[in-house]
Order: C-alpha cells, then sequence, then structure tokens
C-alpha cells in the first residue's frame, strides 16, 4: 500500500484578499475587500478574467486575473497573471496518483487560519473528483479527519489529520 504523506498550512480565502490601494472617488489610500465576483470581457480574441475588489464606501476596482484565448469549441489559459486565488494552492491529480500506485492519501494540517471546511478544500485541492463526489466519500467512510468519522461541513483546526482512501 502507497501512501503520499502532506503537509499543509490553510487559509480562509475570503481572509486573504484585502489590498490597499489609492481610490480615486474616495480620494485617499484605502482598503479593497475582495468581493468574491468574477467578471469575462472579451474582445474577440481573447477573454480577460477580472475579480471585483471593493473599497468601505462600496466603490470598486477591477484586478485581472488571467487572460484566455478564445476559441470556438472552448477557451484555454494563454497567460496567468496576479491569480489570488491560486496562491499557494496545492493541487493533486487523483488520475495520476493512481496511476503511481498510491492508495492513500494522508494529510497534516500544520496550521489553519479562519474557517476551512473539509469539502471545500478537499474540493479544490483534489483534482478528477467534484465536491458531489468527495461528500459521498466522507459519508462512505473513504475520508476520515483524525481516524474518526466526519461531516463534510467540518471545519479543519491545526493538528488535524485528513486521510483520503483513492479507490
Amino acid at each position: 500500500m502507497n501512501v503520499l504523506d502532506l503537509s499543509w498550512n490553510l487559509v480562509e480565502q475570503s481572509m486573504e484578499k484585502v489590498i490597499t490601494r489609492y481610490c480615486k472617488n474616495c480620494g485617499k489610500t484605502v482598503e479593497f475587500k475582495d468581493s468574491l465576483i468574477r467578471r469575462h470581457n472579451s474582445n474577440g480574441k481573447n477573454i480577460y478574467r477580472y475579480a471585483i475588489f471593493k473599497c468601505p464606501k462600496d466603490h470598486t476596482w477591477n484586478q485581472k486575473l488571467s487572460i484566455y484565448k478564445a476559441y470556438t469549441e472552448h477557451a484555454k489559459v494563454r497567460e496567468e497573471l496576479i491569480a489570488i486565488e491560486n496562491d499557494n494552492k496545492y493541487s493533486l491529480q487523483i488520475e495520476s496518483l493512481r496511476e503511481q500506485g498510491y492508495t492513500q492519501i494522508r494529510i497534516k494540517i500544520n496550521q489553519a487560519y479562519g474557517a476551512v471546511r473539509l469539502d471545500k478544500m478537499l474540493a479544490e485541492s483534489l483534482k478528477g473528483w467534484s465536491r458531489t463526489e468527495i461528500v459521498k466519500k466522507i459519508k462512505n467512510n473513504e475520508i476520515q479527519v483524525n481516524d474518526k468519522v466526519c461531516k463534510p461541513s467540518q471545519k479543519l483546526i491545526k493538528s488535524d489529520n485528513i486521510t483520503v482512501i483513492i479507490t
């Protein structure tokens, strides 16, 4: 049985998305918070993806996240810019792990800042499984926290040990 041991530090996404900059409408430097709303614009050749930030008076500022090349059947990533939401994110390809012979993943949480849900964190980190599949695996005891039965909505804390069985 091949086991992949990992050690992670978790930060709630909404906690880390504050940028201090000059607001031309307010006339001073203020903190802009990410509204978690994304906007897409297109010019026919490219598709631009923006994060919408708001100051305390609800003025907006858009930060460019990425540029995609427009194709008729789909869009492909052409250039990654300041992708805030992907900073320090670790992504595991389930199919690739299976091919390498791994049957289990153990994740130790070194730090957990904010309220990070088990199902949401795994859905963002494990490519190849949807959030619905992860919830089913949690309910079938294929995913456990501290070797115990858990709920999909469980908030992760420092020193938690997550065990994921790859079937």
